[in-house]
């Protein structure tokens, strides 16, 4: 079962963040301020107490990171406020593989509204010369109707 050590702490954080989005591929985009230094420092002491594991079954050529699996709504409500205005409906109408989208074709057309988020969350530390080969996400389906089609992915070190 996920860790849920970081459930209560999130509804503290400001709502009102003003976002910096820049598009870099038609199948994705960036933005700037979902969360701020404090935040991410939070994230990545609580990341450090509650302590990072080793991936198993993943070999270390394709990922060298350790990583916590953690679950909370809380999270993924108070995230999903900051990025609802960003995030458009995705229309899809010829194959949806050929968006890295996985489905049956028949089952996937139509155009998808966005909903909120996952509340499972990953909690990845790289050390120095750690990678992510190229690959892309599966997804999560939480019924017929309702499922994952996108990434979203928070850097909480660096220029992010």
């Amino acid at each position: 079962m996920p860790n849920q050590g970081f459930g209560t702490t999130f509804c503290e954080f400001n709502t009102k963040k003003k976002l910096q989005q820049e598009y870099c591929a038609i199948l994705g985009f960036l933005l700037h301020g979902v969360l701020n230094q404090e935040e991410c420092e939070r994230f990545t002491g609580e990341g450090e107490r509650l302590g990072f594991e080793e991936i198993r079954g993943v070999r270390d050529d394709y990922r060298s990171c350790k990583r916590i699996t953690l679950q909370s709504q809380t999270l993924a409500d108070v995230l999903w406020s900051r990025l609802k205005g960003d995030i458009k409906d995705i229309v899809i109408d010829n194959d949806p593989h050929k968006c890295h989208i996985h489905g049956p074709p028949f089952l996937m057309k139509g155009t998808w509204k966005p909903i909120g988020l996952n509340n499972i969350f990953r909690l990845c530390r790289y050390l120095p010369e750690g990678h992510f080969a190229p690959h892309f996400d599966g997804h999560y389906d939480r019924s017929p109707s309702e499922r994952s089609l996108k990434t979203c992915m928070l850097y909480l070190n660096g220029d992010f």
